[in-house]
């Protein structure tokens, strides 16, 4: 049950991700045309659960030990994270032109 959460959770990350570099190519801010909207559900169908396993698989393996915030594990997986959103051609819109935004972290 956990792994089918992991897996879901993944996938609609990975989902958004990909809606956000596609529609917002064309669209003003709230508004999609049919076009993007065809692109979006091709793009859907793209995606594969193996696919998805293999990076549920790499997020949770032992080289990124517990990605607690702030160490170098975090950092690695982190970046892997935003080499894995560029090869996809997904825009950053974090802190400084980054994939990541920045905030308080009491820990």
């Amino acid at each position: 049950m956990k792994r089918y959460r992991v897996l879901t959770a993944a996938a609609a990350l990975l989902a958004l991700a990909w809606t956000f570099g596609l529609g917002a190519r064309n669209a003003g801010p709230g508004q999609s045309s049919a076009d993007d909207q065809a692109k979006i559900v091709a793009a859907m169908h793209t995606i594969s659960s193996h696919d998805l396993y293999g990076y549920v698989g790499e997020l949770t393996s032992q080289k990124y030990g517990g990605r607690l915030t702030g160490t170098k594990e975090f950092e690695n997986c982190a970046a892997w994270v935003e080499s894995l959103l560029a090869s996809w051609g997904v825009r950053p819109a974090g802190d400084d032109g980054t994939y990541r935004q920045h905030f308080p972290n009491p820990y």
